[in-house]
C-alpha cells in the first residue's frame, strides 16, 4: 500500500499530486507512488486544470482555496 509523502514547510505541508485532466468526474482517487492521484474534468489549457485542482483539493481537505497553491 502506498503512503502519501508529505513534507512539512513553513507555510504548511507539501506533497506531490498526479493529475488526470479531462476525466469523466472530479475526485481524489488515492495515493500512487507517493503522490496523491486526482482526476479533474477540466482540460489542461489556460490554467483551467490548475484552478479545478485547487478547488477540488480545498474542498477535499476542508481549507480555503487561498490556502492551496
Amino acid at each position: 500500500m502506498d503512503e502519501l509523502e508529505v513534507t512539512s514547510i513553513k507555510e504548511g505541508v507539501r506533497f506531490r499530486v498526479h493529475v488526470q485532466p479531462r476525466a469523466s468526474r472530479a475526485k481524489v482517487q488515492g495515493v500512487h507512488d507517493g503522490a496523491l492521484k486526482v482526476a479533474i474534468t477540466a482540460p489542461p489549457v489556460d490554467g483551467e486544470a490548475n484552478a479545478a485542482l485547487v478547488k477540488l483539493l480545498s474542498k477535499h481537505f476542508g481549507v480555503a482555496r487561498s490556502a492551496v497553491s
